[in-house]
């Protein structure tokens, strides 16, 4: 899934997958329950199954890929 984050884009992980974000432009961070990660531009995040929900901050496009 190819998204344009304009200012947040809130999201829970899958118990049945894992999620790769990838950082096609621009920058922010993407925070969980405990944490919080500054992304930019060519970074990738895994998201693991139990994460829960988080929320990517800022105006960021990213590639969210997973396994179905």
């Amino acid at each position: 899934e190819k998204i344009n984050c304009k200012k947040f884009y809130e999201d829970c992980s899958n118990l049945d997958t894992f999620y790769a974000i990838n950082i096609l432009d621009g920058e922010g961070l993407i925070e969980t329950s405990t944490n919080k990660y500054k992304i930019e531009k060519g970074d990738s995040f895994l998201v693991p199954a139990t994460l829960g929900e988080y929320k990517v901050i800022g105006k960021i496009k990213l590639l969210k890929s997973y396994i179905i």
